[in-house]
């Protein structure tokens, strides 16, 4: 049997031993770095090259054109402050990276002590992902103004182009998932840094190229899955946290509007609308992306192992996994 699919059950029967019995510190210990490692939904952050179009501004540029709005000093500052708060949660979850690995196979999920050795280590892999994601935004970017710039012609040129940009798109996607699940765990293993992580682990893709490649489309779709059942567990949740937040919000709105302004009430509305959605975040991340990322954390490193072993970092939790097997077979439970 492949170790692709071996490494389905081995995963599954990691997490459960990692999460219960149940500890509240270890899993909001977990939910720190499962919310920078996946975003706040968890979700895998894939590099896609659209294929649509996007309606600009006409004239795009000129004196009333879009650009001198962009240049206006607001929109700059604005502009900043957005790309400095993005360019820091990128890199947060680049570090935290590491911090997740170091956390499932050791299976202790306490942070103190883990973040600043992550540093460094963290700052490649964020040099590595701006790289992917600008080359990703400059084939979008590519693609929505082509028609916009030159009308019929341009979609014309578009469909000439629109196979290497699917080719593009392919290879930022596979350069990202190979370098999270399996590069990160081998510069765990080495100490080594991203570029020479890459050089030892590249001789054994391309010698197992099977297993990875099945790895691959296994992880397809197990994302597709992990991606419903987030999507599910944050919908419950939000009606669950919302039906008692809009009731909460409904009894203090009327009793402010008999005495208040309408103004008051509609900065409580607001108020209410960012507690919902903390809250929502933070118990959706706590009790669904947890396991979920967990489980798909543990499945690449189990691959990893078994595929390679040298890079194992999860030996010891194979071994008790095998073991407690064997003791159930042997006493027929």
């Amino acid at each position: 049997m492949s170790h692709a699919t071996e490494s389905l059950q081995d995963a599954f029967a990691a997490t459960k031993r990692l999460l219960f019995p149940v500890s509240l510190h270890r899993w909001l210990a977990l939910a720190v770095a499962a919310f920078f490692v996946g975003g706040t939904t968890g979700f895998d952050v894939n590099y896609n090259v659209g294929t649509g179009t996007v309606d600009l501004p006409e004239p795009i540029v000129g004196p009333r054109g879009l650009f001198p709005q962009v240049a206006s000093p607001e929109f700059v500052v604005v502009g900043a402050a957005v790309l400095v708060v993005g360019l820091l949660s990128w890199y947060l979850g680049a570090l935290f990276e590491f911090v997740f690995v170091e956390q499932l196979r050791t299976t202790d999920a306490h942070l103190r002590g883990r973040i600043a050795p992550a540093a460094r280590p963290g700052l490649s892999l964020f040099g590595f992902r701006l790289v992917v994601g600008l080359l990703a935004a400059g084939s979008a970017l590519f693609v929505a103004i082509l028609p916009a710039a030159f009308g019929n012609v341009g979609v014309l040129l578009l469909l000439v182009f629109l196979p290497g940009l699917f080719v593009v798109g392919i290879v930022l996607w596979l350069a990202n998932r190979l370098t999270t699940d399996f590069v990160v765990p081998v510069m765990i293993a080495t100490d080594d840094g991203l570029v020479d992580a890459w050089r030892a682990f590249w001789p054994d893709l391309r010698g197992e190229l099977r297993e990875y490649g099945l790895y691959l489309l296994v992880r397809v779709v197990l994302g597709l899955i992990a991606g419903v059942v987030l999507a599910v567990g944050y919908l419950a949740i939000a009606i669950v946290v919302g039906i008692p937040l809009l009731l909460l919000f409904l009894l203090s709105g009327f009793v402010l509007f008999e005495v208040l302004a309408v103004r008051v009430v509609e900065l409580l509305a607001v108020g209410f609308l960012l507690v919902g959605v903390l809250v929502v975040v933070i118990v959706g991340t706590v009790l669904v992306a947890v396991p979920v990322r967990t489980y798909l954390r543990y499945y690449a490193l189990f691959v990893l192992g078994g595929v390679t072993p040298e890079y194992d970092l999860v030996e010891g939790i194979r071994e008790d996994i095998q073991g407690g097997t064997e003791d159930r077979a042997e006493t027929g439970t």
